[in-house]
């Protein structure tokens, strides 16, 4: 597997637990808050964060179907920093 198959494995990753976090936050945010992941609040920021993973998937997706490397290393470097705030906010 090359860095062009693990950037794509990353990119799909991303898009699916985004979509999974933005359509079922009640069943998956539990499982990243604990049990406060069902409150209202908490569904509402798990959305948010869903739906920031999968357009974060989904641009370094395009960006790996165009072929662009300044446009794949951006978007890796943007995941990589929002994954850094969730590490430090978690």
């Amino acid at each position: 597997m090359d860095a062009r198959d693990q950037a794509r494995n990353i990119a799909l990753a991303r898009m699916a637990i985004g979509a999974g976090y933005t359509a079922l936050p009640g069943l998956v945010g539990p499982t990243w808050i604990g049990r406060d992941g069902r409150t209202g609040g908490a569904r509402t920021v798990t959305r948010g964060f869903g739906m920031r993973d999968a357009i974060l998937g989904y641009g370094l997706f395009q960006a790996l179907e165009n072929g662009d490397g300044e446009q794949i290393k951006r978007w890796l470097l943007l995941g990589a920093a929002a994954d850094a705030g969730d590490l430090l906010g978690t």
